[in-house]
């Protein structure tokens, strides 16, 4: 799991900096318009706004757990913080380096669930 979440961080980090269309950050002219809160479309406007809920309902899912009861060694504070201007590319990391091993009998019983299951 760690290393399919660390290529879609990898995947998400190649786009936004090669592919991704649109000028440079601060040549363009619609990025502009949303950080001074000035767009002319509503929709987009709105779906902008909305962007910083997400971060908001992860902190609350992320913090309300101590980090000993959710097995990571790994403190979820500096994630957090970074969730709210850089989004999935600050969470990702911290749910690769988190996230519980499994052992292989628990795996084997998922596996044979699904198949049981077809």
């Amino acid at each position: 799991m760690k290393w399919i979440l660390g290529m879609i961080w990898l995947a998400f980090l190649v786009y936004a900096w090669i592919w991704a269309p649109g000028k440079p950050m601060g040549s363009d002219p619609v990025f502009k318009e949303l950080i001074t809160l000035q767009s002319k479309e509503a929709w987009l406007m709105t779906v902008f706004s909305w962007l910083g809920i997400f971060p908001a309902i992860f902190t609350c899912l992320l913090l309300k757990t101590p980090a000993n009861e959710r097995g990571s060694r790994v403190p979820v504070w500096p994630f957090v913080l970074l969730s709210f201007g850089l989004g999935a590319f600050a969470l990702l990391p911290y749910f690769a380096w988190s996230s519980p091993k499994r052992s292989r009998r628990g795996l084997n019983i998922f596996i044979l669930a699904i198949a049981a299951a077809l």
